[in-house]
């Protein structure tokens, strides 16, 4: 999990998505809030993966390490809590783990909401060409 999370950290991509706070306008979206189908309830738990990745991304960038440990704790168990595969302590594969946390952060900011798009534009230019 670690190894993971310090590559998604690293990904420039990534990085200018969080650094530029546009994760913040994918997540009110709510109607994309995942539901945690372990609890009986089914309430849907909000942007949960979302919101910690960020802070455990945000945490290293600040080099604030005095809170890292807290964070990947409460990581762990909010992946566990969705995926118990990932819930003990066992070795996970990092593939396995990398597709479950990108689907995962992908399904809560998925933009959904009618007269939204995102570059379609440019992607299907960039498919067109290459």
């Amino acid at each position: 999990m670690n190894a993971i999370v310090q590559c998604l950290c690293h990904t420039e991509q990534l990085a200018s998505y969080i650094l530029r706070k546009s994760y913040e306008i994918d997540m009110r979206n709510i109607k994309n809030a995942i539901t945690d189908y372990a609890n009986s309830s089914q309430q849907p738990i909000g942007f949960k993966v979302t919101k910690i990745f960020v802070q455990i991304f945000q945490t290293l960038w600040n080099n604030s390490s005095n809170t890292t440990s807290k964070l990947l704790y409460d990581f762990k168990s909010i992946v566990g809590n969705l995926n118990k595969q990932y819930s003990g302590t066992e070795q996970n594969d990092a593939q396995e783990f990398l597709l479950f946390l990108i689907n995962t952060i992908h399904d809560e900011l998925n933009l959904a909401t009618p007269g939204r798009s995102r570059q379609h534009n440019k992607v299907k230019k960039y498919i067109t060409y290459q």
